[in-house]
C-alpha cells in the first residue's frame, strides 16, 4: 500500500478536528521521514518515521478518540 502525502495530511485534518487540535507535519528526507509536532514546529509531539508508520499513528489517534465516546 502506497502512503501519499495528501492521504497523511487527510487523516491529519480529521485528527485535528477530533481533538480541536492544531497538530502538524514535518518531512525532511534527510532527517529520516515525517514528524508530528505543534505549536509551529517548537514541540514535537511523535519522531521521525516513516510514513506508514506516521499513518498508522494518525489513523490510531482517530480510532482512540472514538473508543472514548462509546
Amino acid at each position: 500500500m502506497r502512503v501519499t502525502t495528501k492521504k497523511l495530511y487527510d487523516r491529519l485534518n480529521r485528527v485535528n478536528e477530533m481533538l480541536n487540535a492544531s497538530l502538524e507535519l514535518n518531512y525532511s528526507s534527510a532527517y529520516g521521514g515525517w514528524q508530528l509536532t505543534s505549536n509551529n514546529g517548537s514541540y514535537v509531539e511523535y519522531h521521525r518515521v516513516s510514513a506508514k508508520e506516521m499513518l498508522a499513528l494518525l489513523e490510531g489517534m482517530s480510532a482512540a478518540y472514538l473508543m472514548t465516546l462509546i
